[in-house]
C-alpha cells in the first residue's frame, strides 16, 4: 500500500510540475514581456495544474479501502449445570452381562427441562428374572 501511494504521489507531482509548461506552450501564448528580461505568465496554468493535483490526491485518499479483519474466535459455552434442587432419584433397567437388571441413580433437570442421569450416580439394584 505504501509503495502504491508513493508511486501515485510521484506521478501526480510530475504532472503538476510539467503541466504549467505544457499548458501555455512553453511561454509563447498568453504571457507578456515585463521588461528587465523577465517574462510574466498570467494564464492560470499553474493554478489549473495545482487543482488537478489536489483533486487527484483527494480522490485517491477518499476512495474506500477494503480492510480484512479476522473473525472473532469461537467461544464454546457449555450448557448450564443442573441445580441440586432440580434432582430426584430415578430408576431404570438395562443389561448386565447379557441379563436384564434394575438400576437406581440420580437424575437432574437441565435448563431446557430434560431429565439427565448424573454420571457416576448409577448403582446396580438387582437382576430381573
Amino acid at each position: 500500500m505504501l509503495k502504491k501511494t508513493i508511486a501515485v504521489a510521484s506521478m501526480l507531482a510530475t504532472l503538476g510540475l510539467a503541466a504549467p509548461a505544457l499548458a501555455d506552450g512553453y511561454g509563447h501564448r498568453h504571457g507578456h514581456y515585463r521588461g528587465h528580461g523577465h517574462y510574466y505568465r498570467d494564464d492560470g496554468a499553474a493554478f489549473f495544474a495545482g487543482g488537478l493535483l489536489l483533486g487527484a490526491l483527494i480522490g485517491h485518499l477518499a476512495t474506500p479501502r477494503t480492510v480484512y479483519v479476522a473473525p472473532p474466535p469461537a467461544v464454546y459455552v457449555p450448557p448450564p449445570r443442573p441445580a441440586p434442587a432440580n434432582c430426584r432419584t430415578i430408576y431404570g433397567t438395562g443389561y448386565v452381562n447379557g441379563h436384564p437388571a434394575e438400576f437406581q441413580g440420580t437424575g437432574c433437570y437441565d435448563a431446557y427441562g430434560n431429565l439427565n442421569a448424573v454420571p457416576g450416580s448409577e448403582r446396580f439394584l438387582r437382576y430381573l428374572n
